[in-house]
């Protein structure tokens, strides 16, 4: 157990405001990713960037890089609009592409280090359904032939332990 204060947003994760015409999201920072996508899909709404762990907080998904396994779609941060952070000194500030911009910059895969993200404005995109296909490959197929794999689908990932022949 951590001497240092730990803050857990989990519980802060309440929705403000959906607009389905401009397809934007108002949320609080805490909530976890797999509700703000149920969330979204309620009003065919989704997110380009969908990473691999949708149990996480948003604001926690922001701070460290959240990223997808697609070459194009960017990073969960791409459709951030607004951010709200309560800074260590108390204050409360809003920061976006016009204002706050070094903050804004700054706080996208910062660690946490320049405060805590409170609120976030999301760009959505309309919702997709994705189809998942799997297969086994050993790794040195699958290097070999990585940048036609990587160019095959939107989204490609694969999983490889180290010592082990196979990918999956």
């Amino acid at each position: 157990m951590s001497k240092d204060i730990v803050i857990s947003l989990e519980r802060y994760d309440a929705v403000h405001m959906i607009d389905c015409d401009k397809a934007i999201i108002m949320v609080q920072a805490g909530i976890v990713l797999r509700k703000l996508y149920e969330k979204l899909a309620s009003f065919d709404l989704g997110l380009k960037h969908c990473g691999p762990d949708a149990d996480v907080t948003l604001a926690g998904a922001l701070s460290v890089g959240h990223h997808a396994s697609s070459t194009s779609l960017g990073m969960l941060s791409d459709s951030v609009r607004e951010l709200q952070m309560v800074l260590a000194s108390g204050q409360v500030v809003i920061a976006s592409k016009r204002r706050n911009p070094e903050l804004f910059k700054a706080a996208l895969c910062g660690l946490g280090a320049l405060g805590i993200i409170t609120g976030v404005v999301l760009q959505c995109a309309p919702l997709r359904s994705l189809r998942r296909t799997s297969e086994s490959q050993s790794l040195d197929v699958v290097l070999e032939q990585l940048p036609e794999i990587g160019s095959a689908a939107e989204y490609v990932a694969f999983d490889w332990v180290p010592l082990a022949d196979r990918t999956q």
